[in-house]
């Protein structure tokens, strides 16, 4: 019993250090995020990834992160996949529901999927499967170039050819009739008014 009672007192200290040390951790980090303004973006280490280390080309156009930790970059021949070391390209040779290799938006929602605008339309990225959204009735044809999710949850495509919402599972059209001045939709924004 005298023996548990020295450890026990032996680990109160140190448990204390690891609380303290935590403590000024977080102080620390919080003051360390900030940029220093009185350094130009030069002085900072960069690290910089080109075609030659594995992405399909040198034009990003869209960038997500899953929350599995992978970063997600649109490019124009292609969506590849990264992992802090290696890049995985996604493109018409090897996945079937892409119609094309441009893509132009990235968003994760709420639920952790991964929406992608194309130049032929949507896909989505859900626990490891791609599904497409040809379906939709001409959307096959549109290419997404902006994605939005309101605080609800619904989920916002601005298209060449008009504004889309879904719907659960669907995904349906935004008709002129609901007050839409024009089909040509480059950006969506959700505001904090939603």
């Amino acid at each position: 019993m005298l023996h548990q009672a020295n450890i026990r007192s032996r680990r109160a200290p140190a448990h204390r250090l690891a609380w303290l040390f935590g403590l000024l951790w977080c102080v620390w980090a919080s003051t360390a995020a900030a940029l220093d303004p009185d350094r130009l973006p030069t002085q900072y280490i960069t690290a910089n990834w080109r075609d030659e280390h594995g992405l399909p080309q040198n034009s990003a156009v869209a960038l997500a992160q899953t929350p599995d930790g992978y970063l997600w970059v649109g490019t124009q021949e292609g969506l590849v996949r990264f992992d802090g070391v290696r890049f995985k390209l996604f493109d018409r040779n090897n996945l079937a529901a892409l119609s094309s290799n441009s893509i132009l938006s990235l968003k994760v929602d709420r639920q952790g999927r991964m929406w992608i605008g194309t130049r032929s339309g949507l896909l989505m990225w859900d626990r490891g499967q791609f599904r497409d959204f040809h379906d939709v009735a001409g959307l096959q044809e549109a290419s997404v170039y902006g994605i939005g999710e309101s605080r609800d949850g619904t989920l916002w495509f601005g298209s060449d050819i008009g504004l889309y919402r879904s719907e659960g599972a669907t995904v349906r059209r935004v008709s002129n009739d609901e007050g839409l001045s024009g089909n040509n939709i480059r950006t969506v924004y959700v505001d904090r008014h939603d």
